[in-house]
């Protein structure tokens, strides 16, 4: 395969996401300069959380991490809408991956076992055609080498857009959303890890946590690929 990328490449030149230029045959899908570039919000190095300070008066959870700050209008802005609405299913799982390398080597959410991407209603998914996050997490997973879940919790009813919504009115939003199935004996211990694209209020992933708590899971953290401070 690596003879014939080079190949492929001058017939059919792959470009960077974000700025358009052409990628060499070891860079997929961002440039090195772009690669270098992603804002990231270092949520796993620094002593005062970003990720966890938002979600700390809702709800008690292990570990909470996102790799880079999300800004609609900005220009990595297009890494979540490719992820999102064009089915770039292979850029879900390399962004997924490669946060997930960056976290194992920093000794984070060493003890999880399965990993939950959260999940949208049928209806949503029957529109869309896929769930982004079931994709991230698939990268997230093969680091890991944890179990993706997608019967532990399922989408009881669609909610409206989160779009413009104020902090409370996202929490409200999402309250009795979820369904989880109870813990087999021994499995409320194993750790878990809920997996979404962007984290913002952290309403919908915490709507989540608080439902598989309540369900008698106990060890649960967080992940999000992006965090959107820019409501």
């Amino acid at each position: 395969m690596n003879l014939i990328t080079p190949i492929i490449d001058l017939f059919y030149p792959r470009l960077c996401i974000r700025c358009g230029s052409k990628l060499n045959t070891v860079e997929k899908y961002l440039c090195s300069h772009c690669f270098a570039g992603i804002p990231v919000t270092d949520s796993h190095k620094l002593r005062i959380n970003p990720i966890a300070n938002a979600i700390a008066d809702m709800i008690e959870v292990n570990e909470a991490y996102a790799w880079f700050y999300h800004n609609r209008k900005g220009s990595y802005g297009k890494l979540i809408y490719d992820i999102k609405y064009s089915s770039n299913f292979n850029l879900a799982r390399y962004l997924g991956c490669q946060y997930a390398k960056e976290l194992k080597q920093a000794g984070k959410l060493k003890d999880i076992e399965n990993i939950i991407p959260v999940p949208l209603h049928s209806s949503r998914k029957k529109l869309r055609g896929y769930n982004q996050s079931e994709k991230i997490a698939e990268g997230v997973a093969s680091v890991f080498g944890a179990k993706i879940r997608t019967d532990m919790i399922i989408r009881q009813r669609a909610t409206p857009s989160q779009v413009k919504k104020s902090r409370y009115e996202r929490w409200e939003n999402m309250q009795d959303a979820f369904g989880a199935l109870p813990p087999v004996s021994g499995e409320e211990e194993k750790g878990i890890l809920l997996i979404d694209d962007v984290i913002t209020t952290g309403s919908t992933l915490l709507a989540c946590a608080s439902t598989l708590k309540k369900a008698g899971y106990k060890n649960i953290s967080i992940m999000g690929l992006a965090f959107s401070n820019v409501l």
